[in-house]
């Protein structure tokens, strides 16, 4: 077994017999990069937001790494590791879970709470310079999902997901259940009581 980890798209592996320094593999996407376990030291390229995830998963299970090592040193079989968990529990963070680019810079999105809305880019691309490569609208198609938003130009070009969803039309909603309804009947409503 050469992967023992996989989150947000992201795969991470280690491969017999590999070469020092200790490692492991990152892909994502059309990105491939080694990361040192020692020093976390990257070669190869990666997403931004996708490598903050690495190094978050790294910082968790820095001595199972450490573990697989050895054992793919030895000879021995990899031990699969707990994938960095996602936050679905929480009602307040937000992130981008499809997008498509629509015609017109237009971005359909749905979002992790099942939201699906549509988001002009234009204004984006023609007040801020940052984004002027999407003028290009062969590059604004080629848009990548990095396990919290949309991305283009290899990571270099983002935009927010709370960004999207606040600017974002609403195509769909989805609607409230009975425990979020009871929970709203149930808050104050002056909230100094």
């Amino acid at each position: 077994m050469s992967e023992i980890s996989r989150f947000y798209g992201i795969i991470i592996t280690m491969y017999f017999p590999d070469h020092n320094p200790p490692h492991f593999h990152v892909r994502y996407n059309e990105f491939r990069a080694l990361i040192n376990i020692s020093t976390g030291e990257m070669t190869g390229s990666m997403s931004r937001r996708a490598l903050e995830f690495v190094y978050e998963w790294m910082d968790l299970h820095k001595d199972e790494l450490w573990e697989n090592w050895r054992r793919m040193e030895n000879g021995e079989p990899l031990k699969s590791i707990k994938p960095l968990e996602k936050m679905e529990d929480s009602n307040n963070i937000i992130w981008v879970v499809a997008a498509e680019a629509l015609d017109n810079y237009l971005l359909r999105l749905t979002f992790n709470n099942g939201s699906v809305k549509t988001f002009d880019c234009k204004p984006l691309i023609q007040q801020f310079p940052v984004f002027s490569p999407l003028q290009d609208k062969q590059k604004f198609h080629n848009i990548i999902l990095d396990g919290w938003t949309v991305t283009w130009e290899n990571g270099s070009i983002d935009i927010a997901p709370e960004y999207l969803y606040e600017k974002g039309v609403a195509i769909y909603e989805p609607q409230k259940t009975t425990e979020n309804l009871v929970a709203e009947d149930n808050a104050p409503s002056n909230p100094e009581q």
